[in-house]
């Protein structure tokens, strides 16, 4: 073992230790910014994350113990109790913009994705300046449970799809996404009984709301991974979470940075800009959403509905002045604190360079949806 702190401050178990990750007792504060207190509590805290475990600030999970207000965390149209959340440290976006998977979970707020909430921090580990992070919801089984009271146990199935297998976080996940599959690629779906059993199966609306996002940010690290969905009643949602890859992401990574850590090749051969996913949703790697996507996709019903959906959410929720509003909104409510940021981190490498990264968010959508449109158009 290791401690949560060692020599060089936080840090996580070496991927080769075999042994289960530790989580530790520590007390959490949080304060508004005018200083008062918001919330005064011992939680367990261990550290989140894949690759980003190997960038020098790690994200954290924390764990309450007990149900707290979702309100004392975040702005939230309504409260509901939380047991858990991650501090996040923006991801793989920490070395660039600081602010990708913020800027989508932003403007998908008000879609028929499952978004998560989010609240920018300043935080300090026993009284170390830390640095800028994110509070992010949890997906778990207990926070889903939380998050949905008026259904039983057993009608909450939580999982994971990772290339083309199923990582099971609910018992029966596996066997429900089997169960859908062979569903939509065996029974003809222009019968009304069969669409009828499909609308209760799948929740059409989330599921192109949720295609749509993340081709329009030309998430690269997607549909092959980072794919959780879960079934409510019977019937699957999917999440929409870590999207720090979006936004030409992987292009600017290449460009400013000395590869910090290694990225698999497949992501320097996307051209993100051009990306035609409506033909390549599993070119590189096979994925179940890209199954579904191609079969249904077969069908004028569904064909239409995502045309036309994709046309009102590029001219609404994701329009170029939603974005850019949204862009400037975050990047204002982080830049007083991000000279500190930077130089605690030395990422992103200066408050100039960070500002243009922020700006290439606007000046990429700007130009892919035009690119969209005119592969809409060959539909």
């Amino acid at each position: 073992w290791q401690d949560l702190f060692g020599k060089k401050g936080l840090y996580g178990i070496k991927k080769k230790s075999k042994k289960p990750e530790q989580g530790y007792t520590m007390n959490l504060e949080l304060l508004s910014p005018g200083g008062e207190p918001r919330l005064n509590t011992p939680v367990t805290v261990g550290i989140s994350g894949t690759s980003t475990r190997r960038l020098p600030m790690k994200s954290l999970n924390v764990d309450f113990g007990q149900a707290i207000h979702g309100q004392d965390l975040f702005d939230m149209p309504e409260d509901r109790s939380m047991h858990s959340l991650k501090i996040r440290s923006a991801g793989n976006d920490f070395l660039l913009s600081y602010m990708r998977d913020v800027v989508v979970s932003k403007l998908a707020q008000h879609t028929h994705v499952m978004a998560l909430n989010y609240q920018p921090v300043i935080v300090f580990i026993n009284g170390e300046y830390w640095g800028i992070q994110y509070l992010r919801e949890h997906i778990n089984k207990k926070e889903m449970r939380l998050s949905f009271p008026g259904l039983d146990r057993d009608e909450i199935v939580l999982g994971e799809l990772h290339e083309n297998q199923t990582l099971s976080i609910s018992n029966g996940f596996d066997y429900k996404i089997g169960q859908l599959m062979d569903f939509v690629e065996q029974k003809n779906l222009n019968v009304p009984s069969n669409y009828e059993e499909l609308t209760h199966l799948l929740n059409l609306d989330n599921f192109i709301d949720y295609l749509v996002i993340q081709t329009f940010i030309s998430n690269t690290d997607w549909p092959h991974n980072n794919v959780k969905c879960v079934f409510l009643k019977d019937q699957l949602h999917f999440i929409l979470y870590d999207t720090d890859f979006a936004f030409a992401y992987t292009d600017y990574y290449w460009e400013h940075t000395d590869d910090v850590f290694s990225m698999p090749l497949r992501y320097k051969q996307i051209d993100a800009l051009h990306h035609n996913y409506f033909d390549s949703l599993d070119h590189y790697l096979p994925s179940h959403v890209g199954r579904l996507y191609r079969r249904l996709m077969s069908y004028d019903f569904f064909k239409q509905k995502f045309i036309n959906r994709y046309r009102e959410l590029l001219a609404t929720d994701f329009s170029q002045e939603r974005v850019e509003k949204t862009v400037a909104d975050i990047r204002e409510q982080i830049a007083p604190a991000m000279p500190d940021h930077i130089a605690r981190w030395g990422y992103p490498r200066s408050l100039e360079e960070w500002a243009w990264h922020t700006q290439q968010i606007s000046a990429f959508c700007a130009q892919r949806r035009d690119i969209v449109k005119r592969q809409l158009l060959d539909y």
